[in-house]
């Protein structure tokens, strides 16, 4: 049951107004008669407004936050919590002090924290930006953060907030300016953990049917494996109970979509919003205009065993159509260690397509002595840029081929989008390596998979030494052909960066270089797989084994079989496209070993032959 308390401080004039639920206090407010003087029915009126106004301080204003936190050692914590706020509503302002409640398992309530905001920070889209909030949006944000100690209790702590109400604009949810929200989070006390920290800012607004695209991934200072989904915001607070304090204990109730929103479409249309289970990236094409209510969640495993859960939320806007002449510019600059010029490459944009999920070519550009690049009118949509160190570059052995933000291949890169808020530099900070010493040498061709005479131009190709680091760059020439140099002996990885490929470099070929060697290498969609291996077994050759395999094409079996004048054993495997072992066994002089190929599924298969560290491959073509 509510109940208001109302008394009057007769020295100063004021009426205080307090409401409670089941003995909590639930919200306050003042309303100063001072230097007046009323009769009994003009108070009682004058309360009346003052408690309207009570009402109307609840307000319509809460559109998302998170709440994380650190281990500090010793049972303590430090828990911080991150709230946003829509300041063109009449709603109250961020609460100070916040009411941050602390639950065992139970839900029993083990301790209250208020704890006053930091600064409060306008969010704004960035002034070089073509995009333009919807008259009535504004957005403020804080945050709070306090040190705690929690000593080991079964089943952890929960740490919540909850506060009425979201602002009244947004168009995905049920009644949101009846509703507020919980954020919380559960801190597992069986082993040291901190939470996942966000990196990019929340993205406030893109145009109307033009690809959305977020990178919502998180860090996990522990090293922790992080799956990223979609989830429903939580309820909490309304307008009887506005600021519950305590806050509410666990579990916590979700929200309700308004139709034809969902958490499976969250914005609406044909493209709907989606999450990357593994990067977190978001991907979607709003629609139609409108504020929406987003909300994700960060599940962390620790050695396969899922240690918590964590939730992020945050009002998007979808403004208005971008006119063909409102266009913007991308500029930046190439950088060698901070502080050297490039003096020849080029630079690279890449526009991707939602509907067909891929990038083309949008522009390139030749960059000289003055690293600087930009490309102007560029179309509203989402970004790729690389640069590219140029073979005449005193750098190029030295520069790898780089994309915006960092990384080596498309699949890692940052995008770019005309309504971007967190990035304000578009420099791209070239991936370094290390110079080489060694005297030999590594080259070859590579061809589509299939077709022998048919080469693969324009592959951008790394060549990463056995701990998987890139250490040299090189691209095909029109007959596919490349050439590594100044490469010590070794174990190396042939990694392949193609735009719109699903290689995966997880798997890729490995070699043993032990002196100058020429490979050719199979493109597929998924795999670079080498067709001759280095170092074709020269000293096999001279032993005069010889390996027959056959029938070959296979429908159903198959035999390989070792010639050689002595007793002999050596190692196979029957390898697929992607390296995968399938089946191994070992070989013996003028002794034939069947293999059944009837489980394999149509297509191309390897068997890698071992034998003193070196290996020879044959294809197998499966009907």
């Amino acid at each position: 049951m509510d109940t208001y308390a109302v008394s009057r401080n007769k020295s100063s004039d004021t009426t205080f107004i307090q409401l409670a639920r089941s003995g909590h206090i639930l919200n306050k407010s003042y309303c100063n008669f001072k230097d007046s003087k009323y009769g009994r029915m003009k108070y009682f009126i004058l309360l009346c407004i003052c408690l309207i106004n009570f009402k109307t301080v609840s307000g319509t204003h809460i559109i998302g936050g998170s709440m994380s936190y650190s281990y500090l050692g010793n049972n303590m914590y430090s828990i911080r919590l991150e709230v946003l706020r829509d300041c063109a509503s009449a709603g109250a302002n961020f609460d100070n002090p916040a009411s941050i409640g602390i639950f065992d398992k139970d839900g029993n309530l083990v301790l209250q924290k208020f704890v006053t905001h930091s600064a409060i920070e306008p969010v704004s889209i960035n002034p070089n930006s073509v995009c333009i909030f919807p008259p009535n949006v504004c957005v403020e944000k804080t945050h709070y953060e306090f040190s705690v100690t929690l000593p080991f209790i079964e089943g952890g702590y929960s740490v919540s907030y909850q506060r009425c109400c979201r602002s009244n604009i947004i168009v995905n949810l049920e009644n949101p300016e009846e509703n507020g929200m919980t954020l919380y989070t559960h801190i597992n006390v069986d082993q040291p953990n901190n939470s996942p920290l966000f990196v990019e800012e929340f993205p406030f607004a893109v145009f109307v049917n033009t690809p959305f695209l977020y990178e919502a991934y998180a860090i996990d200072p522990d090293g922790d494996s992080l799956a990223y989904e979609l989830a429903a915001p939580f309820l909490g607070g309304d307008t009887i109970n506005i600021i519950p304090q305590p806050p509410l204990p666990p579990p916590y109730a979700t929200y309700v979509f308004k139709s034809p929103y969902s958490v499976d479409n969250m914005l609406g249309g044909d493209y709907p919003l989606t999450i990357d289970p593994i990067t977190g990236e978001m991907t979607a094409i709003p629609p139609t205009t409108g504020v929406f209510q987003l909300s994700y969640a960060v599940k962390e495993y620790r050695n396969g065993e899922h240690i918590g859960t964590y939730y992020r939320e945050f009002a998007f806007v979808s403004t208005y159509q971008a006119p063909p002449n409102l266009n913007f510019d991308i500029s930046g600059s190439v950088v060698l260690n901070d502080s050297m010029s490039l003096d020849a490459g080029k630079v690279q944009i890449f526009q991707w397509d939602i509907t067909t999920d891929s990038l083309h070519l949008y522009e390139e550009k030749e960059i000289g002595p003055d690293p600087s690049y930009s490309f102007e009118d560029v179309p509203a949509g989402v970004f790729y840029i690389k640069a590219i160190v140029d073979s005449t570059s005193v750098y190029y052995d030295t520069y790898l081929p780089t994309y915006y933000n960092g990384v080596c291949f498309w699949y890692n890169a940052t995008n770019i989008n005309q309504c971007d808020t967190s990035r304000d530099f578009r420099d791209i900070h070239l991936f370094h390596v290390d110079s080489l010493d060694g005297i030999h040498i590594l080259d070859g061709v590579v061809n589509f998979a299939g077709h022998t005479n048919l080469p693969v131009p324009g592959l951008n190709l790394l060549l990463a030494n056995s701990n998987g680091d890139p250490i040299q760059a090189r691209t095909t020439d029109d007959d596919g052909y490349f050439k590594f140099e100044h490469l010590p002996e070794g174990t190396y990885k042939l990694f392949a960066d193609l735009i719109n490929s699903g290689i995966d470099n997880t798997h890729a070929p490995q070699i043993d270089l032990v002196a100058n060697s020429t490979i050719s290498a199979w493109l597929y969609n998924d795999s670079l797989s080498l067709q001759v291996p280095v170092n074709v077994f020269d000293r096999l050759a001279k032993e005069a084994i010889l390996f027959n395999l056959y029938p070959n094409p296979v429908s159903d079996k198959f035999t390989i079989e070792m010639k050689y004048p002595e007793d002999k054993s050596v190692r196979f495997e029957l390898l697929d496209v992607n390296g995968h072992i399938l089946y191994s066994g070992s070989l013996t002089t003028n002794k034939a070993e069947q293999i059944s190929a009837s489980y394999l599924s149509a297509g191309v298969y390897f068997i890698k032959i071992e034998n003193d560290g070196m290996y020879e491959f044959f294809k197998v073509v499966k009907e």
